[in-house]
């Protein structure tokens, strides 16, 4: 293996700084996006329930609730809100 691409090295970083490398060569975010509902401008519609590819909206008590385990961070919710109570939060 080339040397700087992390394979056996240990832990050491690639070019971008929020992708380090593991010690089997693999890389990982430090972080990532999910997305997070303002429950007052919600109007509980089910827009964002239906476009989303990862199953990971649901309506509870007419508002939408997202599952962050699920939540791929894609931004579809985002685009397809009419009244723009979703937003992309990054998580730690």
């Amino acid at each position: 293996m080339p040397r700087g691409h992390g394979f056996g090295r240990g832990f050491r970083r690639c070019r971008y700084m929020s992708w380090p490398y593991t010690p089997w060569g693999w890389r990982y975010p430090l972080f990532r996006r999910v997305a997070k509902v303002d429950r007052e401008k919600c109007i509980g519609c089910g827009k964002c329930a239906e476009r989303c590819p990862f199953n990971a909206i649901s309506i509870e008590d007419k508002k939408a609730k997202v599952n962050p385990y699920f939540c791929k961070g894609c931004g579809v919710c985002t685009l397809v809100c009419p009244k723009g109570a979703i937003t992309l939060e990054y998580v730690y």
